[in-house]
């Protein structure tokens, strides 16, 4: 006697072998997919480093801004370091969808 599913988890029940040929070879090709999560811990802490580098960097910079100007504001400073984060911000972005498409960074 066949077992009953509920409709909302019918695609998980297989009704014969040549679907289940198809889920085992479609899960085998995610299995060979895998994370290397040694390869992403060493991004992770390469991007907080570049980021401390980028924050302590900004602090010379107001300070040389200030030395060309001395009446520009703080204000003016800070608007200024936000732009430019929003515009690594997008090209992050448009960097990353061109890289998933393309499948290359070459």
């Amino acid at each position: 006697m066949r077992d009953e599913v509920h409709p909302e988890f019918r695609h998980k029940h297989f009704h014969n072998d040549s679907e289940k040929s198809n889920d085992s070879s479609i899960q085998s090709k995610f299995q060979k997919i895998h994370t290397e999560w040694s390869k992403v811990y060493i991004g992770a802490l390469l991007l907080f480093f570049i980021n401390l580098e980028k924050n302590v960097l900004a602090l010379s910079d107001w300070l040389y801004m200030k030395q060309l100007d001395p009446t520009v504001s703080p204000d003016f400073f800070g608007a200024v370091l936000g732009v430019a984060r929003i515009g690594h911000a997008v090209a992050t972005i448009a960097f990353s969808y061109w890289r998933s498409k393309t499948k290359t960074t070459k």
